[in-house]
């Protein structure tokens, strides 16, 4: 939803985003040790889900023809769940031994930012004056096993 007069512009953007991304990785290594060789294979799967919502929002207010202020606020949270898993077979000629293990994360995110900008121009287009300040903050929690 925007806005726009002679003097004030009002602008927002709403977005959001949901992605899922399945990813599967296999190597092979293999050592030679007291002239016997030895093997290690892996396979790791992922399953990962992302939410995402975005809000920006602001307004310019020209205070005259050389003179505008603009405010504004962005935020971005996020929820992840990623879950993986990984085996890991040791073996020489035969399977020695076997290594699974599971993981499951989830992950909240939530960044903020407040922005000010002062702008002055001049009769010589060449100059200006930008003053520019923000204040960057978030929260991040991450839950795992």
């Amino acid at each position: 939803m925007n806005y726009k007069s002679d003097k004030i512009n009002l602008f927002s953007t709403l977005g959001i985003r949901l992605s899922d991304y399945k990813g599967f990785y296999s190597s092979n290594q293999s050592v030679l040790n007291n002239e016997q060789q030895r093997f290690l294979t892996q396979t790791q799967d992922e399953d990962r889900h992302d939410d995402g919502k975005l809000i920006y929002l602001g307004a310019d207010y020209l205070i005259n023809a050389h003179n505008t202020m603009t405010a504004a606020y962005f935020k971005n949270a996020t929820k992840d769940h990623d879950k993986t898993w990984f085996d890991y077979q040791y073996s020489s000629s035969t399977l020695d031994s076997n290594l699974i293990r599971n993981g499951e994360s989830r992950e909240k995110r939530d960044y903020n930012q407040l922005e000010f900008n002062y702008t002055r121009t001049f009769e010589n287009a060449q100059k200006n004056i930008h003053l520019i300040c923000n204040m960057i903050f978030g929260i991040a929690t991450k839950h795992g096993r």
